[in-house]
């Protein structure tokens, strides 16, 4: 069933179509912008830029959404948890369904990214700062950051780098991606998007 079209979701169609046309907008990130319209509007949208290049966005559509061998993939990596996200993503991976857990009892999150057919596209969990290893923190320690979170990713052929949440001097977030040598691959700004009725 299609969405009925309130404010929100026009505000959101305006806002994909130009975010979508504009020239800063990555083509792996437009099939989750052109999804803007079919959310439900309760819930930020995930963008990362790197410049001025939109790279990865993530809709919120919630669980009920997921295709059912999505659902059964996430639920064998992540099983259990309480879901802090649901959504389309695109992205340099490819498109699909991601969904984000937290574990009350071991503080970690865990999270996948899923083709409509079961197919792993991404996974990353999170690591505590201590088990990092030191030529990984130091790549990121170098900008003068403070981590929030560690991530160890993985794509389809195993451990592929890491990733840190990080806030600058002035409070900003981004995502800094580590090479599992500890050569420092990319810095995205991340920016949650909501649009009011």
């Amino acid at each position: 069933m299609t969405p009925r079209a309130g404010p929100a979701t026009l505000a959101l169609a305006a806002m994909a179509a130009a975010l979508g046309g504009c020239a800063g907008t990555g083509p792996s990130a437009r099939p989750a912008l052109e999804r803007l319209i079919e959310s439900p509007g309760d819930g930020a949208a995930r963008l990362e830029l790197i410049g001025d290049r939109v790279v990865v966005a993530a809709v919120p559509v919630g669980e009920g959404l997921l295709p059912p061998a999505a659902r059964t993939a996430i639920e064998a990596i992540a099983p259990g948890g309480a879901v802090t996200f649901a959504g389309f993503e695109s992205g340099p991976h490819g498109s699909g369904w991601r969904v984000e857990k937290r574990y009350a009892e071991s503080a970690q999150s865990r999270s996948a990214l899923v083709t409509p057919d079961g197919g792993v596209l991404e996974r990353w969990h999170t690591v505590s700062v201590r088990e990092v290893p030191t030529d990984a923190l130091r790549a990121v320690t170098d900008l003068g950051a403070t981590i929030d979170e560690a991530r160890i990713v993985s794509g389809p052929g195993g451990e592929e780098r890491w990733t840190f949440l990080v806030r600058d001097r002035m409070q900003r977030r981004r995502i800094v991606d580590v090479s599992l040598r500890g050569e420092l691959l990319t810095q995205r700004r991340r920016l949650d998007a909501t649009v009011d009725a």
